[in-house]
């Protein structure tokens, strides 16, 4: 059976692909965690950006989910690292979602 809600405009199921959940919060981690896993996707966590780092020059994922508040390396530094790096490993298009609480239009203008 094809899950509409998990597919591309293509149509291609996305599931398959492993997302890297970065957020130092216990609770909000496992919260994101469990979700995702009962909705069928593949998701490592981690606690900060380093780690993220670390994770993504060792595995594939088709997204990052992180949060933008994190100690040592947040979800806006984690994301210019994406953007700008030079490293093979790491794909500037990969997608990431910011997850806060924030809600500003400061906020969301520095999020994008």
């Amino acid at each position: 059976m094809h899950d509409e809600q998990s597919s591309t405009p293509s149509g291609r199921d996305r599931r398959h692909e492993r997302i890297l959940l970065a957020e130092d919060d216990d609770i909000s981690q496992l919260v994101t965690l469990r979700a995702l896993q009962q909705a069928g996707f593949r998701v490592d966590a981690v606690r900060d950006g380093r780690a993220a780092i670390t994770a993504l020059e060792s595995k594939a994922y088709g997204l990052v989910l992180t949060d933008c508040f994190m100690p040592g390396m947040d979800g806006f530094s984690l994301t210019r690292a994406i953007r700008n790096s030079k490293v093979a490993s790491l794909d500037p298009g990969l997608p990431v979602i910011a997850l806060t609480g924030l809600e500003t239009d400061r906020d969301l203008a520095r999020c994008r």
